[in-house]
């Protein structure tokens, strides 16, 4: 097996074996990774935390993929354009935009309770998809998520959607819809949903902490301020997010994983003290505004390693 793994991170599938058993202990499986070769099946660990952008696009041999709750991010475009692909049980935190998009033979997709993001066009184009069920964990899902899924006949949509993009479904005429009855948003006659009258919006936490460790964030603000509950950035915790500009990250963190800001393209500043005594690779990859990273002395001689773009 041909598995070129540097600094926890998958890098690059070089074999033409048809299954691939990620070893345990891969934190993350890089952009472009896996994108265009012949796999049939791929174990993902529990030890993954960010499945990258175009990871998986076109493996035309792709049959079915699991991925595990431990994920944070599946990057965009992740899995799009699997033509053969049949099944999909989806955890993870944020799917981003297009991480299934055509995907035209994909028949079955679970959520787990983990997911709270579904991207936009995340399934677009999926067109033998019939059924979905919306887990209650999901908070939000992303314009065009599910356009052009044109066999699709039911879908459910649980408790905790609060907000829905537009043209979610387009282009699926024979959708019926259920709401979940305590979704405070949201309602369904049936034929379609609606916004709740008189409902006012009320606040969720945008940071995902679990044991101290930030591992997603899914809001929508450019100026961020790391909660005191977090004591460690985990790894692909902002991967990809276009909103941040300025960073603000507390005395009390002292690690920022890999790949935890990579794709942040917009991050103009980015401030950190001396209680970080580690940062994993790539972690600022793709920040292209290298200059607005304040880090402190004792870390500077691995810089390479930090914003190494590929």
């Amino acid at each position: 097996m041909s598995l070129e793994i540097k600094g926890g991170i998958l890098r690059k599938y070089r074999g033409d074996e048809p299954g691939v058993d990620i070893p345990d202990g891969v934190l993350a499986i890089d952009e472009y990774a896996f994108r265009g070769t012949d796999v049939h099946h791929v174990s993902i660990p529990g030890s993954v935390a960010v499945i990258g952008v175009y990871a998986f696009n076109d493996c035309h041999r792709l049959a079915g993929i699991e991925i595990p709750d431990g994920v944070s991010v599946v990057g965009g475009s992740a899995f799009s354009r699997c033509k053969n692909l049949l099944s999909a049980k989806v955890g993870g935190i944020i799917i981003q935009e297009r991480a299934f998009l055509k995907c035209t033979t994909l028949q079955s997709v679970t959520f787990s309770n983990h997911v709270r993001i579904i991207g936009d066009e995340a399934f677009y184009g999926c067109q033998c998809l019939e059924s979905i069920v919306i887990p209650d964990s999901v908070t939000q899902i992303g314009s065009g998520a599910f356009a052009g899924c044109e066999r699709l006949r039911t879908v459910t949509i649980g408790k905790g959607v609060r907000n829905i993009g537009e043209r979610v479904f387009a282009c699926c005429p024979h959708t019926k819809f259920v709401v979940d009855p305590e979704n405070p948003w949201w309602i369904s006659n049936g034929d379609g949903f609606h916004s709740r009258p008189d409902v006012q919006e009320e606040q969720d936490s945008s940071f995902i902490i679990e044991d101290g460790v930030l591992k997603a964030y899914t809001g929508s603000g450019h100026i961020i301020n790391i909660p005191p509950t977090a004591d460690r950035i985990g790894v692909g915790a902002f991967y990809h997010n276009p909103r941040p500009t300025h960073v603000n990250i507390h005395a009390g963190v002292t690690s920022i994983g890999a790949l935890a800001f990579c794709g942040c393209r917009n991050v103009l500043f980015i401030n950190f003290t001396d209680s970080v005594t580690s940062i994993g690779r790539r972690a600022f990859a793709q920040c292209w505004h290298k200059r607005s990273v304040s880090m402190p002395a004792h870390l500077r001689a691995n810089w390479r390693a930090y914003f190494e773009q590929a």
